[in-house]
């Protein structure tokens, strides 16, 4: 079935040798390396370091899932400022080719308010068509993530509608869909042969009749997502990437440690594939 990773945003203060040997200690298979200016990696990594990296984490068999790319395209009007975010994605997909990552994520981007849809939607798209010549080039996916502007799996959609290429996806986080009012099995279909790879995120509403945006955070599992239902989609749709803990201990520190949340994600997870594969 799936492999499961943890993003790198779960162990802040973690360096790249304890989260390989941690990893391997977990039971994980892969890693998800987030990529901006003085975490784990960026595209300023020299040759030498991301050969070092890649040989870091092979060495424990444990393979480098994903790298997170920040950039967004949806608000910029100006076509010279999405040139330099396309550039910085394209440097994001050459790191992930050095270090042997299947998947970049990027964003979308927030949507000006006032702004047309179709307008967003365009500018999105042209960039990530752009940018799928380095993609095919380099044997890496770009996965533009349900997230901010982007958080329903009809708003992806209608990205990739225009973008063809096949090194172009979806990056499903599981909660933002379902916080935003879109069923699992709406998700799902929208998304349908074109995810790259997946977010496994639980919440719930801090209060009864909360917004989107007034969620907690909690353990896989203890929520309001129905995590079981979303994967028996993903196992319906063929998906083969992986599976990947999205533990925001660097944004909300009240969360447990990762030496707790880590353990225990790991053996969740794969409660959840044992009993679909059942």
């Amino acid at each position: 079935m799936w492999k499961i990773a943890f993003a790198t945003l779960g162990c802040p203060g973690w360096d790249l040798r304890t989260i390989a040997e941690r990893a391997a200690e977990y039971s994980y298979d892969g890693v998800e390396l987030r990529g901006v200016a003085g975490r784990h990696v960026s595209p300023e990594m020299t040759l030498p370091e991301r050969r070092e990296t890649r040989r870091l984490f092979a060495y424990r068999g444990i393979e480098i899932a994903a790298v997170m790319a920040y950039t967004r395209f949806a608000g910029a009007a100006d076509r010279a400022v999405r040139q330099r975010e396309e550039e910085t994605l394209v440097r994001f997909v050459e790191l992930a080719a050095d270090l042997g990552a299947g998947v970049v994520r990027t964003f979308g981007g927030d949507v000006p308010e006032g702004e047309d849809w179709l307008d967003a939607v365009a500018r999105v798209a042209e960039s990530l068509n752009t940018c799928a010549v380095a993609a095919e080039d380099h044997g890496v996916a770009i996965a533009l993530e349900t997230h901010d502007g982007f958080s329903r799996g009809a708003a992806v959609a209608d990205v990739l509608g225009v973008v063809p290429s096949p090194a172009v996806g979806a990056l499903w986080d599981l909660l933002h869909p379902f916080r935003h009012g879109e069923a699992p099995e709406e998700t799902a279909a929208l998304l349908r042969g074109r995810i790259k790879h997946v977010h496994a995120k639980d919440g719930r509403p801090r209060a009864e009749n909360a917004g989107a945006e007034d969620w907690q955070l909690v353990e896989v599992g203890q929520g309001a997502v129905p995590m079981h239902r979303m994967l028996e989609l993903l196992l319906d749709d063929g998906y083969t990437g992986y599976i990947s803990l999205e533990w925001e201990k660097q944004w909300h520190p009240e969360l447990a440690e990762p030496e707790v949340a880590f353990p225990y994600h790991a053996r969740v997870l794969r409660e959840y594939m044992a009993a679909l594969a059942q």
